[in-house]
């Protein structure tokens, strides 16, 4: 049982995920859409996953891959290099925007305006800096962290900490903080170092805080809430709506209802998500046959056909009405059921089975640093498409440089 686990992590892993995707899709719409997930999805899923698991190690993916490791001096090189070029890219990101945002927001009292501060950063940016940013955010820096812990060279572990924390914090986006420290937390729980996984949570929950803070500056006096641009809009995923517009009357109540709410967000909300896209698609947006994917819309000769934000403009009508837009994400299958129906669910299931089980033999005696490693990546399969999660979401990135430098972690597993 012990080696199955191990063997078979990440494939555990990505069925809890659905596990609680299912219940999120049943408190929307109960089991009307069942029937749909475990005859196109879930069973040619399993189905798939067995099948690869008894061909892919014929294919000795471990041993062949092995020879990408490099030597000990080229590591060195790479590292120096890589800690530079971080360095580099905050500081050019920081002359791009013109000013430090997180510097700009503390100093208004106004929350209206350091919305819109923290939004215009995207703006403002590039596209080519944005992927750049995105690159450094979700790889290269959780990376790093990592590599520097659990081979104990404080020196650099201290430097690329605190230069990460800095730009992720400069950035105001709260998912920043914890996705750069996300493979260090996972991996002090799963190995018992409880003190450190107590003291990172800590600073984590204190940065987490402080970004509320400065976002909401009258949760501490300082100026009052900005209602002169409210715009109502019910809440189409929300459980109890009316109990969501009932202010908290004491401080017990109030945490509460956050801790409530970030748990719906993490555990129910994505699969009430996967209800609407399915009452939505085909009935009012049509499936997309290919051009909802943007590698694949230019080879097609269509316009790109971006689900997420039409979803939000319908979801979201008072909102998209004022000019206001956004996006209503979807786990990584919905995306493939956009394009093409039922077919695409089961192309979503090939797809996904065929790359975790090869995730799994790539890391193959590694079990706990691909679980530390690869954790994010398949847990945020429940809002990101596949292909997204490769390239611009630093997955791909994240297996080659494990890939190079696969002999450092050899005496670590």
């Amino acid at each position: 049982m012990k080696y199955f686990l191990k063997s078979n992590h990440l494939l555990i892993l990505y069925l809890i995920v659905v596990f609680f995707l299912l219940c999120g899709l049943y408190s929307d719409s109960g089991f009307t859409y069942f029937s749909i997930i475990f005859k196109f999805y879930l069973i040619p899923f399993i189905t798939f996953s067995v099948l690869f698991s008894l061909l892919i190690p014929f294919l000795k993916l471990h041993d062949l891959l092995s020879h990408f490791a490099i030597s000990s001096k080229m590591i060195n090189i790479i590292v120096k290099g890589m800690i530079a070029f971080v360095a580099v890219t905050i500081i050019l990101h920081i002359v791009i925007l013109k000013h430090l945002p997180l510097i700009k927001a503390i100093a208004s009292t106004d929350d209206v305006v350091i919305a819109k501060i923290r939004n215009n950063i995207g703006y403002l940016t590039p596209l080519w800096m944005n992927y750049l940013s995105s690159f450094i955010l979700r790889a290269i820096l959780p990376f790093f962290i990592f590599y520097f812990f659990v081979i104990k060279h404080q020196k650099y572990f201290i430097l690329i900490s605190v230069m990460g924390a800095c730009y992720a914090l400069l950035l105001m986006q709260k998912s920043y903080i914890v996705t750069i420290f996300l493979p260090l937390l996972i991996y002090l729980a799963i190995t018992f170092q409880y003190k450190k996984f107590i003291s990172l949570s800590a600073l984590l929950s204190f940065a987490l805080c402080f970004l509320v803070i400065v976002a909401n500056p009258f949760l501490i006096g300082r100026g009052v809430q900005n209602t002169s641009e409210y715009i109502y809009q019910e809440d189409p995923f929300a459980i109890n709506q009316d109990e969501n517009n009932i202010a908290p009357d004491n401080a017990f109540v109030a945490t509460w209802y956050i801790v409530r709410g970030i748990g719906e967000r993490v555990f129910i909300l994505p699969g009430r998500i996967i209800s609407k896209w399915f009452q939505k698609i085909p009935s009012e947006l049509p499936f997309a046959n290919g051009c909802a994917y943007n590698f694949a819309a230019p080879l097609l000769g269509c316009s790109y056909y971006d689900f997420p934000a039409k979803m939000y403009d319908i979801l979201y009508p008072n909102y998209a009405a004022k000019g206001l837009h956004g996006t209503v994400v979807a786990p990584s299958f919905m995306y493939d059921y956009g394009n093409f129906g039922n077919k695409g669910l089961l192309i979503s299931a090939f797809i996904l089975s065929f790359l975790i089980i090869t995730v799994q033999n790539i890391f193959k005696t590694h079990s706990k640093i691909s679980f530390a490693l690869n954790f994010y990546y398949v847990a945020i399969l429940i809002s990101s498409a596949i292909s997204t999660l490769m390239f611009s979401g630093g997955w791909g990135l994240i297996i080659i440089l494990f890939l190079l430098f696969r002999n450092k972690f050899s005496t670590l597993n």
